[in-house]
């Protein structure tokens, strides 16, 4: 049996009015913030940030600084349109965070900020378990909490509002624990004003779970019903203020996301996303029924949201961070319960062997299930791009990334640009940038647009961007390997000009009739494989990336192991642009084939006269062909000017 006796008497030495175990914590709490502030600001360098959220909140910020109130561009294209932040959560916190941002006005602030925060709880929640259990548990849940998968996910997601939320539900719970009323009010306080419209709803369910478990005649259930009806109250009132700072708030309209009918939509990932946030806190946290309470409230949403949301019950998000303090608060009471029935039973204290088992599965979890561990970012990511959501995201600095830095430094700060997600966090410090698009009722006269269609351009900036380069006259300021800055006005020649160059493989596109199969002699390892015993049909296609007008060259690697008739397979190119348009066949022959079983190069050349929402490459196999494809390779021969551009 596991005591830890000992240990608790050496934990409990004391330094400068802490103990040793309370030092460990505010170390591991130090270890943990340097490490994701490092891999979160490595994350935007690689341009794996987004307006949707740092971008935001950096906007909203600099705004604040510079004399607009929390404003902000990227929720004006949606609901918002009045650009106050406070108009689509109301979070008078974020005014807390000016002085702080006007002394280092940088992303990288707001970074460092999150892994604090974020990674502080520990120590509330090592000071709860630490006077329920001794000092040893006190550093086995910070370590825990410290280890625990879901916040490294939410953590390494830009920054959210969701961060503060550990940490002010952890102090609450902790000094309500301590009847330290003053000081719960305080922290509830901030919790309200966090998200006041959304933290309220779940300070509702804390303050219903502290009433449930003590009951109403306990002599400090005033202060839960207190909390409980203020809480209530506030998530009304936020909405009022909400509709103060912009339009007002669709109730309806939100009321719509939630339905009994959505129940088992995706059902299976809503119980997989719940069986990951218990698994490691070893289902403690339902031994304790009247404290798992304070997580109902987020169990029905996921439960009963429409699909639309999948990221609510999804990890690599930061929704999680909305109910890790309560989790682990029930998984402490069901440490508490479970060994109290086994001592009641058969008289042997389990209390210490509990506690090892929560660090050790927070430790085992953690290893595998972490994005800091690179195969989570790298094949699991690959299986199920929406359930590991963007803190998954796998951050590469090349040469591509070197470049959109060199670019990115030719559009000046308060500078009127339009660009994409991941590129807007890096040239938001202005009034008038936009995300994809101009927002209706804002100027439209654009001075800059910058595309990187290469990496994490969407579709849905092509409407704008045609609009402007019609309406305006736009030249090519610099051109890199697909990233493109147009300046308005702009006649001379690009400062910057690299052909575009892409190759896909196996990676992007896919397979319809055939099979990937492993070749050691290939390039990209896995190799899209038709066999003459196989139907005809489309052997691969995608890869859905978007192109800007050019001339273009496609080489395609193949290798005949069998021929039939004269066409061995056609290649079709097709343009979404609005509609799907073929603009583009090459048919490969069997007389182009120079040896049977060996890889050849085949080469044809396309003009792309519009930009291109999505580019498709189909490989057509006759029956009875024996093909193998290697990768596609799309170059660039020509880069147009705007003014060739057919809109």
């Amino acid at each position: 049996m596991i005591k830890l006796e000992k240990l608790d008497r050496m934990l409990g030495r004391k330094f400068l009015r802490l103990s040793l175990s309370e030092w460990c914590v505010i170390s591991a709490i130090c270890a943990y913030a340097a490490v994701f502030s490092a891999y979160t600001i490595f994350k935007h360098v690689c341009f794996q940030t987004y307006a949707a959220d740092l971008g935001i909140f950096y906007q909203a910020l600099w705004s604040t600084c510079h004399g607009k109130l929390l404003y902000e561009t990227p929720d004006m294209l949606r609901f918002n349109t009045s650009g106050c932040f406070l108009a689509t959560h109301f979070a008078p916190i974020l005014l807390v965070l000016v002085p702080l941002f006007a002394l280092f006005p940088r992303a990288e602030t707001l970074l460092i900020l999150q892994s604090l925060v974020i990674a502080s709880a520990a120590f509330p929640l090592s000071r709860i378990a630490k006077e329920m259990f001794g000092e040893s548990a006190g550093l086995f849940v910070g370590l825990s909490y410290l280890l625990y998968f879901p916040i490294h996910g939410a953590n390494c997601y830009d920054f959210h509002l969701e961060a503060f939320v550990p940490l002010f539900v952890a102090l609450a719970i902790y000094y309500y624990e301590r009847r330290d009323f003053r000081k719960c009010l305080l922290s509830m306080t901030f919790l309200w004003a966090t998200m006041m419209e959304v933290t309220s709803l779940f300070a509702a369910f804390i303050a219903l779970s502290w009433l449930v478990r003590e009951g109403f005649s306990a002599s400090r259930s005033r202060f839960a019903i207190a909390f409980l009806v203020a809480s209530v109250v506030l998530a009304g009132l936020a909405h009022v203020f909400m509709s103060f700072f912009g339009p007002p708030i669709n109730v309806e309209r939100a009321a719509s996301n939630f339905s009994i009918d959505y129940l088992f939509s995706d059902s299976g990932q809503k119980f997989l996303y719940w069986v990951l946030l218990i698994v490691p806190l070893c289902g403690f946290c339902l031994l304790s029924p009247s404290n798992f309470l304070m997580v109902v409230l987020w169990l029905g949403m996921t439960a009963f949201v429409r699909p639309f949301h999948a990221s609510w019950y999804s990890l690599g998000w930061q929704y999680p961070l909305l109910v890790v303090s309560q989790l682990f608060f029930a998984s402490l009471y069901g440490i508490k319960n479970l060994a109290f029935f086994v001592k009641k039973k058969w008289g042997r204290d389990v209390k210490d062997l509990l506690l090892v088992a929560l660090l050790c599965s927070s430790v085992i979890s953690a290893g595998f299930l972490s994005p800091l561990n690179p195969s989570m970012r790298g094949s699991l990511r690959e299986r199920g791009r929406i359930f590991w959501g963007e803190g998954y995201n796998d951050p590469r600095y090349d040469e591509h990334t070197e470049l959109l830095h060199t670019i990115v430094r030719y559009v000046p700060e308060g500078a009127s640009v339009l660009t994409q997600a991941n590129i807007f966090p890096h040239v938001c410090r202005s009034f008038y940038a936009y995300v994809n698009e101009v927002p209706e009722g804002l100027p439209e006269n654009v001075d800059y647009i910058l595309l990187d269609i290469k990496e994490g351009c969407s579709r849905e900036v092509f409407p704008a961007l045609s609009e402007l380069v019609n309406r305006y006259e736009y030249g090519i300021l610099a051109y890199a390997d697909g990233i493109l800055l147009l300046k308005k006005d702009y006649r001379g020649d690009p400062i910057v000009e690299i052909p575009y160059d892409n190759t896909f493989s196996w990676k992007e596109l896919y397979v319809k009739v055939g099979s990937l199969e492993y070749e050691v002699d290939s390039t990209s390892g896995l190799v899209f494989t038709h066999r003459p015993e196989d139907p005809g049909g489309t052997l691969w296609f995608g890869p859905y990336c978007p192109l800007l007008p050019g001339k273009y060259e496609v080489i395609v690697r193949l290798r005949v192991t069998e021929l039939a008739g004269d066409v061995v397979c056609k290649i079709r190119v097709y343009s979404v642009f609005g509609t799907m348009e073929e603009f583009a066949v090459h048919e490969v022959r069997k007389e182009l084939f120079q040896e049977v079983g060996e890889w050849e190069n085949f080469t044809f050349v396309f003009e792309l006269e519009h930009p291109c929402g999505y580019l498709e490459i189909v490989g057509e196999c006759e029956e009875g062909v024996g093909l193998q494809m290697d990768f596609v390779r799309v170059r660039q021969l020509e880069v147009w000017e705007p003014c060739a551009w057919s809109l």
